[in-house]
C-alpha cells in the first residue's frame, strides 16, 4: 500500500513539473532563440565577407601571374 501511493505521487509530482509553462519560462526561451537567430546572422555575415575576401585573393593573384 506504502509503495502504490508513493509511486502515485511521485507521477502526480512529475506530471506537475512536466506541464509547467508560465510565462517567465516563454520570455526566457524566445530570449534565447533571439540570441540564437542573432548569431546564426552574424555567422553568415562573416561567412560572407570572408567569401568575398577569397574572391578577391584570387582575382590579385590571377592578375600577378599573368
Amino acid at each position: 500500500m506504502k509503495k502504490t501511493l508513493f509511486v502515485m505521487i511521485l507521477a502526480a509530482g512529475m506530471m506537475t513539473f512536466g506541464s509547467c509553462n508560465n510565462a517567465s519560462e516563454n520570455r526566457g526561451e524566445e530570449a534565447t532563440e533571439e540570441v540564437e537567430d542573432a548569431g546564426e546572422e552574424a555567422g553568415d555575415e562573416i561567412e560572407e565577407g570572408a567569401e568575398e575576401v577569397e574572391e578577391e585573393v584570387e582575382e590579385t593573384g590571377n592578375r600577378s601571374n599573368n
